[in-house]
């Protein structure tokens, strides 16, 4: 697991840290910088795959753009050249920086600077001077490295007892960010990044729900469909079927396989429904379920916006049993950013690994991430009164709560 992260000079972050838990939620006003912080993260991910390039950066759901634009630039500051990131686990850190000058880029990024650790010893470093490998020992080995390559998946290569730093490699390179959309989830729409169990905007998921089911004889994985009942209260049963299989009108264009479900307050003639004309509320349900029950999901993922298209009550119920999930499971770590308050009311904020973070930005335009802790007192208060975690926040009594809100 990554717990801590750190990002200078990337967008609207000149300088910011956060430590994190199992389960991450931001919130923040829009254009407050809480989608940068994911796609900060998900550079640093294709650094560790190997190189810093629009397509292994789409792969991570990070919006290829200009170097300009990816360089922090605020008026009356300097502008910073190497943009630097670090991850850490408990054992293990990466650190990486990274270069794409303005006024001659390149499709591949510069690699500035790199240093990968293991309890506490080097694996490998880099700089201007050069790149050195260091074997089990500590004797140095000095190699020639592209300038956009980075070279720390060579060094685990030629080691076999630092676990920690690979563990940590690998979950960087696995990262993704998520953001599904409606057309995909329905199957009306291509999705652009496929990958493993679902695209980044929800493609694939009739096929992940299909396997999901087929393995674990009905469930949803380690969700009772009750459970999931309880969140899509019309429906009564869902199964995923051949196109054929489903009724969508022969007009509309969708995948070979579709999501069916039975409206249990239709007449039993006609409750059936394919994807296409369920609620998109259903769909994101299901799709956030999956990802975080799917054995091919990342260890490590983000999901932007997490409480688009649901009823703010239904963003709660969901939060809950998403971060209860996560935190019980113990073998994936999710950030999720929102801009609903009422998904703190799915947050059990005593748990340590269940953490809150308010983004703002500041009076230079900086952003800001600030964890939001609650003292016992408070908690106590909340749970004997009427104020919901929600109600405390949107009264200025959580602190940290942005300007703009």
């Amino acid at each position: 697991m990554i717990t801590k992260f750190s990002v200078q000079g990337f967008k609207s972050l000149p300088d910011a840290s956060v430590e994190l838990g199992a389960f991450n939620v931001f919130i923040g006003a829009n254009g407050s910088g809480k989608s940068n912080l994911l796609e900060a993260l998900g550079v640093v991910g294709a650094a560790a795959f190997g190189s810093v390039e629009p397509e292994t950066l789409r792969y991570r759901g990070v919006r290829p753009g200009l170097p300009s634009l990816y360089k922090s630039s605020f008026r009356g500051k300097a502008l910073r050249r190497i943009i630097t990131m670090e991850a850490s686990s408990p054992n293990a850190s990466y650190r990486v920086g990274l270069d794409n000058p303005i006024t001659s880029p390149s499709p591949k990024w510069r690699i500035a600077s790199e240093r990968l650790a293991d309890d506490g010893r080097e694996v490998m470093t880099r700089s201007p001077r050069g790149c050195r490998l260091y074997d089990a020992s500590g004797k140095i080995e000095r190699i020639r490295a592209p300038a956009d390559q980075t070279v720390a998946k060579l060094a685990l290569s030629r080691r076999e007892d630092v676990t920690h730093a690979r563990t940590l490699v690998e979950e960087l390179e696995s990262y993704a960010i998520y953001a599904p959309t409606t057309p995909v989830l329905r199957g009306i729409a291509r999705e652009d990044v496929s990958r493993e169990p679902v695209g980044l905007t929800g493609g694939g998921l009739p096929e992940a729900v299909k396997e999901l089911i087929d393995r674990t004889a009905g469930t949803l994985g380690p969700f009772d469909l009750d459970d999931v009942w309880e969140m899509i209260e019309w429906a009564e049963e869902m199964s995923a079927v051949p196109a054929p299989q489903a009724s969508v009108s022969p007009a509309v264009k969708t995948t070979p396989v579709v999501l069916r479900f039975r409206d249990r307050f239709m007449r039993t003639e006609r409750n059936t429904l394919s994807a296409y004309d369920a609620s998109e509320g259903a769909l994101y349900v299901l799709f956030l379920l999956t990802l975080v029950s799917h054995k091919n999901a990342p260890r490590v993922f983000a999901v932007d916006n997490f409480d688009h298209s649901l009823h703010p009550r239904l963003s709660a119920a969901l939060t809950r049993l998403v971060a209860n999930r996560v935190v019980k499971d113990g073998t994936r770590q999710v950030l999720a950013t929102t801009h609903s308050p009422l998904v703190l009311d799915g947050l059990n904020l005593r748990d340590d690994r269940v953490r809150l973070f308010a983004v703002d930005r500041d009076r230079t335009g900086a952003t800001r991430v600030t964890r939001v802790t609650l003292s016992s007192e408070l908690l106590d208060e909340s749970a004997r009164s009427d104020l919901s975690l929600s109600r405390l926040w949107v009264m200025g009594r959580l602190g940290g709560v942005p300007h703009s809100l």
